[in-house]
């Protein structure tokens, strides 16, 4: 571990599933559909109309809850030019806090040991399992200075 790195757990670093004042009937709306398998940016397809589900700001994460779609990589980052959003209620939403980059937080939760460990907890009866955001607070994640996080995502992308 490089110098100024940290060892902390993802609730320690991001908030999970934060709250969200509620949104207008014209809100930009993100289905499961709208994101790619390990696609990095979320695209809105219509107004929220009356759809409950998950909120987001732009540069939050949204990762697919539910079998199949979080094996097969339903996780993205909201566009800045969404400034909030409303969302499937099977995503759980990540927020990197003031020691994480946005760009940073999406990049380790697409990480193949994140993902291995959050399919890991999934529960529920075959064919509907799901992984709670109370389950991946507890999570590792390895935390370098902001301007390391800065470098790595540059080299990501």
């Amino acid at each position: 571990m490089s110098e100024g790195w940290v060892e902390t757990t993802l609730s320690d670093v991001a908030q999970v599933n934060p709250r969200e004042p509620a949104l207008g009937s014209d809100a930009p709306f993100i289905t499961m559909a709208d994101v790619n398998e390990w696609g990095v940016w979320a695209a809105a397809s219509g107004p929220k109309g009356t759809r409950a589900g998950a909120r987001a700001r732009a540069g939050d994460t949204l990762m697919a809850r539910i079998t199949p779609c979080l094996e097969n990589g339903k996780i993205a980052m909201v566009p800045s030019h969404l400034e909030r959003v409303g969302g499937s209620t099977e995503f759980i939403v990540l927020r990197a806090g003031d020691s994480l980059l946005p760009e940073f937080l999406f990049h380790w939760t697409c990480s193949a040991q994140t993902h291995h460990a959050a399919v890991g907890l999934m529960t529920g009866t075959t064919g509907r399992q799901r992984v709670s955001g109370s389950d991946l607070v507890s999570l590792p994640i390895l935390v370098p200075p902001l301007s390391a996080q800065r470098r790595i995502v540059d080299l990501m992308t």
